[in-house]
């Protein structure tokens, strides 16, 4: 960051540092810490690892209703993709956590990578004035950015920990839905299959936001008639819960679906209220509940021409 005209204490335009005396970390560290809504800092870690690789911060200007963005990341880390992981996880925080309305940085306009790495996080230019790009980005926009990111794709064997470190995100599921997870029920679930169910038409899916697994979802083709897709599971990961992630895969998986089943059903134990909350606001109706205690679900969908019209 040399060579630009900076007016903070320390800056060194040479090399681009600003020197951090001792005596002011005191200060600098009641000011940033322990301050959300209004403030927040924290360190970029890589997790393999946990190599700090850079810093983050929000803080607001209450004049103009939004929160200044800053990402940093360490010159010998830089363009690796670390910085817009770094900006989404901070997104991310400042919009659930903090409940942050809008979020806007500006920056010099020859900085090509952070404009670019703004825009793919979901953010928008306002203009550029005096060569200083000007962006803003609010809860919205973030939301629409991160259903368009969704990525699916079929789980192997070889996904099988990212799995499981899914599933215990979600203990309460498995004090209802027993056994705990391990190994074992992440290859049973994989495979499991009602019987005379043809294998070719088990899906078992992940969903990926930033290449990290957020979701996963067993379907069934063609049970229990041809005309059903069933559900046997339905999980978002437990730190990314009540984000409106689950709403966002249910959305994608049913605009795949118009035109080649008729209805989606599954089935939820009567003492999953969150789950059958959670269906009922994505259109589902109770169909019955069994002598097991299993509530059953389903849901139309719309023709073809219905969804091209």
């Amino acid at each position: 960051n040399a060579g630009y005209d900076l007016s903070f204490k320390g800056y060194d335009r040479n090399n681009g540092t600003i020197a951090f005396e001792k005596e002011d970390w005191a200060e600098w560290y009641e000011y940033w810490i322990n301050q959300q809504p209004q403030r927040f800092y924290a360190y970029v870690m890589r997790k393999k690892d946990h190599l700090p690789l850079g810093e983050v911060c929000v803080h607001e200007d209450a004049e103009n209703g939004w929160h200044e963005t800053g990402v940093v990341i360490e010159a010998k880390y830089r363009s690796m993709g670390y910085g817009k992981q770094a900006l989404f996880l901070l997104m991310r925080h400042a919009f659930y956590d903090m409940g942050v309305k809008e979020m806007h940085n500006t920056f010099e306009n020859e900085r090509y990578p952070a404009f670019a790495m703004h825009m793919e996080c979901g953010f928008l230019h306002l203009g550029t004035h005096d060569g200083i790009v000007e962006l803003i980005c609010g809860k919205p926009a973030f939301e629409r950015f991160r259903q368009n990111r969704l990525n699916p794709r079929r789980l192997k064997e070889e996904d099988l920990d990212d799995v499981l470190e899914l599933y215990r995100t979600n203990p309460h599921y498995f004090e209802l839905c027993p056994p705990s997870p391990s190994e074992e029920t992440v290859k049973n679930d994989m495979s499991a299959l009602p019987e005379g169910t043809d294998p070719l038409h088990k899906h078992f899916i992940g969903w990926y936001e930033m290449k990290r697994l957020v979701g996963v979802c067993d379907l069934i083709e063609y049970y229990p008639d041809e005309d059903t897709l069933w559900i046997g599971l339905f999980m978002i990961k437990g730190t990314h819960q009540r984000e409106g992630l689950g709403t966002a895969v249910f959305e994608k998986l049913c605009a795949e679906l118009a035109g080649k089943f008729a209805r989606i059903m599954l089935g939820c134990y009567e003492s999953n209220t969150e789950g059958i909350a959670f269906w009922k606001q994505c259109g589902f109706e109770i169909s019955r509940v069994n002598k097991e205690g299993i509530v059953l679900m389903e849901k139309q969908l719309p023709s073809q021409g219905e969804c091209d019209s």
